[in-house]
């Protein structure tokens, strides 16, 4: 079943609420304050991102090292905790250093069709997740098809699409 649901606007174009000077701005006086923000923003991004190169140019040695280092204490920890996880087998010390500890941890391991199947059983539908693009996806091929689910809804909303370059939208 389709339905054609207007989306409500909550401020008139040109309101000053939406940044107008009120009832006497137009669709096109908000366009073309639109593009002058715009055009400002990508002035500032421009800047920023040379700044940016600059800064990463001036630090790329610090950057290097740090990352290096960074990737040195994780290899360093992996192989302190794999070490004293097997101290700890063979000889039960939970201390087997200073600063270094063994916790006993619970890990839970379940085929993921089971923990489905005991969510819904168990009306626990907090515990499941859906992958929204995924199952839209899946459900628009549905509808193509004609063989949507009778509680899939499908509506028809209007969305303003605006223009990539209003410049030259403005200018043509």
């Amino acid at each position: 079943m389709e339905l054609f649901h207007p989306v409500p606007q909550k401020n008139p174009i040109g309101s000053k609420a939406m940044g107008g000077s009120g009832l006497n701005m137009t669709l096109e006086d908000d366009i073309q304050k639109l593009a002058d923000l715009r055009d400002e923003f990508f002035k500032l991004d421009t800047q920023l991102e040379m700044s940016r190169k600059s800064w990463l140019e001036e630090n790329a040695e610090l950057i290097l090292k740090r990352s290096a280092i960074d990737d040195q204490i994780k290899t360093e920890e992996e192989f302190i905790r794999r070490d004293a996880v097997t101290e700890f087998a063979a000889t039960g010390n939970k201390k087997p250093a200073p600063g270094l500890q063994i916790k006993i941890v619970e890990k839970l391991t379940y085929p993921e069709e089971d923990a489905v199947k005991w969510a819904i059983e168990n009306n626990a539908p907090g515990v499941l997740k859906i992958a929204k693009a995924k199952f839209d996806k899946a459900m628009k091929g549905e509808t193509a098809k004609g063989t949507a689910p009778a509680f899939l809804t499908v509506t028809k909303e209007p969305q303003a699409q605006i223009a990539t370059d209003l410049r030259k939208a403005l200018d043509g």
